[in-house]
């Protein structure tokens, strides 16, 4: 049986997946998906304490290395000013891991840090889409052109007269 893991351990894992991501390649893409979405639900984990700093930063850092992987990744399909935002603004979430909830809830921008978060979740959803896409597009869009020759051979034969 696993135990749930710590806030700690769990952002750990997620600074490692945008560094993994920053070194591009294949795996890169689905990487930092996996990363950004991690990271948008472990806001989400009970805690109570600030994050230590070293931690945050490294957590921060890593996004921000990752973004340029990113933005090649998008190829074109994503604006680059979008993957920049979206990074930066995960960056800027990250941060707030580094202050007690309470402290966040009392001090913080809501409506901006909300922001953040947004756009942050909308880039990952938007990679997550574009990597679908890429990989549909690998196989020959299989199940297009099974509805497409299906539909085909259903219509009617050509010359048929009503």
């Amino acid at each position: 049986m696993n135990h749930p893991r710590s806030l700690h351990e769990v952002l750990e894992v997620v600074a490692d997946g945008f560094r993994l991501a920053s070194e591009g390649g294949p795996e890169a893409l689905p990487t930092a998906i996996m990363a950004l979405r991690s990271m948008l639900a472990a806001a989400e984990m009970p805690n109570r304490d600030a994050m230590p700093e070293r931690l945050v930063s490294e957590l921060a850092a890593a996004i921000a290395a990752a973004a340029p992987a990113m933005a090649d990744a998008a190829e074109r399909r994503i604006a680059p000013e979008a993957v920049y935002l979206g990074m930066s603004a995960a960056s800027s979430s990250a941060r707030l891991f580094g202050q007690t909830p309470a402290n966040v809830a009392a001090t913080a921008d809501l409506p901006l840090a909300a922001d953040r978060i947004d756009h942050a979740a909308l880039l990952a959803d938007e990679l997550d889409a574009l990597f679908r896409r890429q990989r549909i597009e690998a196989r020959g869009d299989l199940l297009r052109r099974s509805v497409t020759i299906r539909r085909a051979l259903n219509a009617e034969p050509v010359g048929a007269f009503h």
